[in-house]
């Protein structure tokens, strides 16, 4: 008898911590990651790519010289997602290219990482390479992974997994 309790009292803190191993979640936060913050662009690049472009985006030095003023202005490249509560949820999102400014609803499922922008509208037509890959690759975002400090979109160009890398706007 003596034995069997012993083998309870040492079994009860175990015991006592079950219930807390089943209540584990693994899903996102949906809205602590996408909304209340406006994301600017650090990256755009093939999935895998140490770069921040893809290499081949422009095909002079002066070209390169007029993308990275657009790219380096805080206005232009960002993201704003609006209206999300839960681990699945969605909103309103707007975003501003060069000469774009895009807008659309947004579905994110925080257990899945699964993410669909549904581009509305887009205003201008953009001109330079990266602020067309940019609103193209909204246009196709299949997914996310993240937190409120880190975003990173997922979409497909031609055979390649192409990345968006976004960090908060200080």
């Amino acid at each position: 008898m003596r034995k069997t309790i012993g083998y309870i009292i040492r079994l009860l803190p175990v015991l006592l911590m079950l219930p807390m191993l089943g209540s584990c979640n693994d899903e996102d936060d949906v809205a602590e990651i996408f909304v209340g913050k406006t994301w600017k662009v650090s990256r755009i690049v093939p999935e895998g790519s140490t770069q921040q472009f893809p290499e081949g985006l422009w095909s002079s030095e002066a070209e390169k010289n007029n993308i990275m003023t657009a790219f380096n202005n805080t206005a232009n490249y960002t993201l704003k997602f609006t209206n999300g509560t839960g681990t699945e949820t969605g909103g309103e999102f707007e975003a501003r290219g060069v000469k774009a400014t895009i807008k659309g609803t947004w579905n994110a499922d925080g257990e899945t990482n699964a993410l669909t922008l549904n581009v509305k509208s887009t205003g201008a037509t953009e001109s330079d390479a990266l602020a067309k890959l940019f609103v193209n690759g909204l246009k196709k975002t299949e997914k996310y992974k993240g937190d409120a400090n880190n975003l990173t979109l997922y979409f497909k160009e031609g055979q390649n997994t192409m990345i968006i890398g976004l960090t908060p706007q200080r």
